[in-house]
């Protein structure tokens, strides 16, 4: 589930749905994930549930931002020929236009990757980062939309070493925006960020710290206040507990 809110008329919600999902006993197929959007009034009302697409990946997280046109939501499709790339669909005065791809990474695999994508909005510039394998290739992109997501400029590649992935994103001003994943390097797993332009440029990698590879770590989500990013992520002390780690970075004393 994603949310974000509607300023003083309620929240905007969107999430994974397996309602048309059922067992045929003949064959084991099943019908597949679809994902759906829903306004929460102020005054607890659900409206305007409506599915956006009818197959999506089962697994991946979802991710929602509101522009002064409308609710924008991104995700990963999920297609027969289990194509599973990253699609935006938006809500332009009140109307959800067709799915569509940010980037066609053109990536195959025959199950749910866990690793979804991140969207921000700021006026009219979008900013979408997420993981895929493309050309046979582990990568963390980003890319920029001037255009509320209409049209996306070409990703740009931040990991330097192997990327595991789970971004997040936010911007620091109307032009640069901060974008966290994590990548194994030979000396470990690691949560880094890095700041990127509009423009395509990028800083160098900041490590926020080590941190485990595994799933069991979920994905680390950041926010942006002022000039103070912040940082959450999972740590399990062992099987049956788990605890949260945070972090307060000051941007004007690393880039």
């Amino acid at each position: 589930v994603s949310i974000t809110n509607d300023e003083s008329e309620g929240f905007f919600v969107t999430w994974l749905d397996g309602r048309n999902m059922s067992i045929n006993n003949s064959n084991s197929n099943h019908n597949p994930m679809t994902i759906r959007f829903a306004q929460i009034t102020k005054e607890g009302e659900i409206i305007n549930d409506t599915e956006l697409d009818s197959m999506t990946c089962e697994c991946c997280q979802t991710s929602v931002t509101k522009t002064d046109k409308g609710p924008v939501v991104v995700y990963r499709d999920r297609n027969k020929s289990e194509i599973r790339d990253i699609y935006i669909t938006r809500s332009i005065l009140g109307d959800w236009d067709n799915p569509k791809p940010v980037n066609n990474d053109n990536w195959k695999i025959n199950g749910c990757p866990v690793n979804g994508p991140k969207v921000v909005s700021s006026s009219s510039n979008l900013a979408v980062a997420w993981f895929t394998i493309s050309n046979n290739q582990p990568v963390v992109n980003v890319a920029f939309s001037n255009d509320y997501g209409l049209n996306f400029n070409n990703p740009i590649k931040l990991n330097d070493f192997d990327p595991i992935g789970r971004v997040d994103v936010d911007f620091l001003n109307k032009k640069e925006v901060i974008v966290s994943y994590i990548e194994n390097d030979q000396n470990g797993s690691f949560l880094r960020i890095k700041k990127v332009n509009i423009d395509g440029s990028s800083s160098k990698y900041v490590t926020v710290g080590k941190i485990d590879g595994k799933r069991s770590s979920g994905v680390p989500q950041l926010e942006v206040i002022g000039n103070e990013i912040f940082i959450v992520w999972t740590i399990s002390k062992n099987e049956n507990e788990t605890t949260l780690k945070s972090v307060k970075i000051n941007q004007k004393n690393i880039f």
